[in-house]
């Protein structure tokens, strides 16, 4: 029983101190070793064992969480301000990459100092939620995660331009914006904010991390790449922060981003190669998927534009088939109904891994090339071998 009560009271403790600012009793020294102590026996975390010890031990107010603002720093004294736009005079305007978990670095105890964490150096879950909780109070995404949108907004919080970071609009620009397939586009920007961006190509594909380059205080920082668009289409190309838990396999966080700006790039046919594939029949127009034990039905696809191999047969937006063969005169070839489809990527490009079951269901059949993409016919798949 006498346990049980010393628990309840170190549970008391914890939650007096963890929740709100405290305020220095007549405790002892030796008193206030007591309750240290106690909770230390019960594996209090040592932040707050801190916290209590600091708070039991002097006349300053100590918060050790925010009251819908930055922490105060254990050892200043003062009361929590909840506006959410008054900085700590720790506050640092220099923050010239993007911090996550488990970053290292000067610049890491600089954000520490400005929310108001223990200054270790180390970006660790404390820091996350400090991080989080001041996107919150700022109108960012509460990701905890300081990419380019956070390093700007602290910049602008703690008063300062933050070397290259700066306040100008984004210039996005692509060259060319339309042309015959394969259409090879040049993307620019310029007025950035030192860090890293990424490009959605519209295709299903993507630039990956692009690091600002070129940096000055008056123009900001410039990215530069090119993406070839091997098919007919419209695409919007879209210029991001680039957060790199979005695009991490298998396990990748779903948050939203900023789009800065975007470019619509048309790819028509092309002027030198005019022997697009087309379609004129599939023989027979409704079958059987593959099955382990036996194989799917085979399709025969006559038309015209087909390539001697890299014919990829497309039920609806995925794969059936990949890298077919055609006859001499590329006016047919065959196929087997599979059991499952795969996501259509363009060679060379970054590709999810997913397979989606053929099911019972009528599909509209298509072929890819070098030459474009065809028209559609339909085929119904009716059950699985």
């Amino acid at each position: 029983m006498i346990r049980n009560n010393i628990y309840i009271a170190a549970i008391l403790v914890v939650a007096l101190f963890s929740a709100a600012p405290v305020y220095a009793s007549s405790l002892t020294s030796a008193q206030v070793s007591s309750v240290v102590s106690l909770l230390e026996s019960f594996g209090v975390d040592q932040q707050t064992v801190s916290n209590v010890e600091a708070a039991l031990g002097s006349d300053q107010v100590i918060s050790s969480m925010p009251c819908n603002c930055p922490m105060i720093p254990a050892g200043s004294t003062g009361s929590c301000e909840c506006s959410g736009t008054t900085p700590p005079p720790a506050c640092s305007n220099e923050f010239s990459y993007n911090l996550g978990v488990g970053t290292t670095g000067s610049e890491v105890t600089a954000l520490q100092q400005s929310l108001g964490v223990d200054p270790t150096g180390y970006y660790g879950t404390l820091t996350k939620a400090a991080v989080t909780s001041w996107q919150s109070t700022h109108g960012i995404a509460a990701t905890g995660y300081v990419g380019p949108l956070t390093r700007t907004a602290l910049t602008t919080w703690c008063g300062g331009q933050g070397g290259t970071t700066i306040s100008q609009s984004t210039n996005f620009t692509a060259t060319p914006t339309s042309g015959g397939a394969p259409l090879t586009t040049v993307f620019s920007a310029n007025g950035l904010n030192t860090g890293a961006y990424i490009i959605d190509y519209g295709d299903g594909s993507n630039s990956g991390s692009l690091q600002t380059s070129s940096c000055t205080t008056t123009s900001g920082c410039t990215i530069n790449t090119n993406h070839t668009y091997p098919y007919i289409g419209t695409y919007v190309a879209k210029l991001s922060p680039y957060v790199a838990c979005i695009y991490a396999t298998p396990i990748h966080c779903d948050i939203a981003t900023k789009i800065l700006a975007s470019e619509t790039i048309t790819v028509t046919s092309s002027q030198i190669n005019t022997n697009t594939p087309s379609i004129m029949s599939l023989s027979p127009t409704q079958g059987v998927a593959t099955s382990l034990a036996q194989g799917g039905t085979q399709v025969t696809m006559t038309g015209s534009g087909f390539t001697p191999t890299g014919n990829t047969i497309l039920f609806g937006s995925l794969v059936a088939a990949s890298n077919v063969s055609a006859n001499s005169s590329g006016t047919q070839l065959t196929f087997v109904v599979p059991e499952s489809l795969a996501p259509n990527c363009s060679p060379n490009e970054a590709c999810p891994q997913f397979l989606v079951v053929l099911s019972p269901n009528t599909y509209m059949v298509s072929v890819q090339n070098a030459n474009g993409t065809s028209n559609t016919t339909p085929f119904t798949v009716t059950g699985t071998n």
